[in-house]
């Protein structure tokens, strides 16, 4: 009561005007705010502070660090999945990835996530021939969530390099931004027919999920080489204005 005894009849004013402003504004002022939070960026040089696994499997299938990039050689029709070590996921994650098919036949590539590194994870991928896709894979096979179709924004043929963003936080969902090809968004603000398709986030493993990048094809040998790869946490951010 003290603080307020000693405040003038025109401090008064002034500081019911501040009030008043705050009181219209919240909103707009919390949204201006509002970042994701840095997770990694990973261009792959030669100390590599964030090393991504590196395996071979007896099939001649392996991942490997060489020149700058990080290599997934799939040596028959399937994927192979690889991930940055390490590092925790968050549930809004915000994914991207630099990517090139440097070989293949029939290749995919593209990106992997809610992968609990068993038979359960989610795959959006492009082909060289311009067509993307949504697909989701648990023990009993693939299941088609979006299927193939051509997305102009793709870079097409082997050697091309496409950019790809993967964001599960709840800004991206609202503004049609879930899911982006060389940085041009797939979907509408409030309709996103990629985010509807990919439903609930299943409930993640005491450790979490992966989320990484796959190189695939339906016959023969693909290689995909990650030129850069980057995460963000938008768990907390909210939209200004949810859809209806």
């Amino acid at each position: 009561m003290a603080f307020w005894r000693r405040i003038s009849s025109r401090g008064m004013l002034v500081a019911l005007a501040v009030v008043m402003s705050l009181a219209i504004w919240p909103a707009h002022s919390v949204a201006a705010t509002q970042v994701s939070t840095f997770v990694f960026f990973e261009k792959f040089t030669p100390d590599n502070p964030h090393q991504w696994d590196v395996r071979k499997l007896t099939d001649g299938s392996q991942t490997f660090l060489a020149g700058g990039g990080y290599h997934l050689v799939r040596t028959r029709a399937g994927t192979m999945r690889g991930w940055p070590l390490k590092v925790t996921v968050p549930r809004g994650f915000q994914f991207n990835v630099k990517l090139q098919i440097t070989r293949g036949s029939d290749p995919y590539a593209g990106v992997t996530f809610w992968d609990d590194l068993g038979n359960n994870f989610m795959l959006f991928v492009i082909t060289p021939d311009g067509r993307a896709g949504l697909f989701a894979h648990t023990a009993k096979g693939y299941k088609s969530l979006v299927d193939w179709h051509t997305e102009a924004a793709i870079h097409k043929g082997i050697q091309a390099i496409n950019s790809l963003g993967v964001n599960l936080d709840a800004v991206s969902a609202a503004e049609g931004r879930t899911l982006l090809i060389n940085g041009v968004p797939l979907g509408k603000a409030c309709k996103d027919i990629w985010h509807a398709a990919l439903g609930q986030m299943p409930t993640p493993p005491a450790w979490g999920y992966r989320v990484g990048v796959l190189s695939g094809s339906y016959k023969g040998l693909t290689e995909v080489t990650v030129q850069r790869a980057s995460m963000y946490d938008g768990s907390k951010l909210s939209p200004a204005q949810p859809c209806p």
